[in-house]
């Protein structure tokens, strides 16, 4: 899909909201990948939103990435100069660097359960809220114009009525042995962060 301008983008956070509550759907589009790669030209951010969208008409899935600074009420033109587009696509195998064999192990979760837990997740949203809307995701590590991988992960939670709670974990290619990040929160649950600061689902 080609994204011209901020409406481009809504259009595919609608459409994600209105296959949320679908496992069926949801499932559809987290089989198409299990990562998104970008390369940031932006300064250095402490959080970024990181929100999912779908494309019905191509059957494409997105991930929409910007500066949580930024996830505010502004221009059109702004927001959408803000945002890092990713497509999701599959791939083989500081204080938010964790181990290669923990790392590993939730994205092999992943790849073996997603379906599982998302039809869970969905089932069980009394308890759960739902499939995710969106992730906050510390950045504090990421660097200007340096490859990065994002991939889909499961993280153990013996709280979860599913056992486990949706995850991302970032890659750093430049390094001389590959670092692995994590720390991210899948929203809903808000918890300690106010929803409102999640602009652009305001706009979905």
């Amino acid at each position: 899909m080609e994204f011209n301008n901020l409406q481009d983008v809504i259009s595919c956070l609608r459409e994600w909201e209105t296959i949320r509550n679908n496992p069926s759907e949801v499932i559809q589009y987290l089989s198409l990948g299990n990562h998104f790669a970008y390369k940031r030209d932006m300064p250095q951010a402490n959080q970024m939103h990181v929100y999912p969208g779908v494309c019905k008409a191509e059957g494409t899935f997105y991930i929409f990435m910007l500066d949580a600074a930024a996830d505010i009420n502004s221009s059109e033109a702004t927001l959408f100069n803000a945002i890092t587009i990713c497509q999701v696509k599959n791939s083989l195998g500081n204080s938010d660097e964790i181990p290669e064999a923990q790392a590993l192990k939730r994205m092999d979760d992943w790849k073996k359960s997603f379906s599982q837990w998302a039809t869970n997740q969905i089932n069980n949203r009394q308890q759960t809220q739902g499939i995710f809307k969106a992730f906050n995701m510390p950045s504090s590590y990421i660097e200007r114009n340096v490859n990065y991988s994002t991939f889909f992960a499961l993280r153990e939670d013996s709280t979860n009525v599913t056992g486990y709670i949706a995850d991302l974990i970032t890659v750093d290619h430049s390094k001389s042995s590959v670092a692995f990040y994590d720390t991210v929160l899948p929203v809903p649950p808000f918890g300690t962060l106010s929803q409102n600061s999640f602009y652009l689902l305001s706009m979905v």
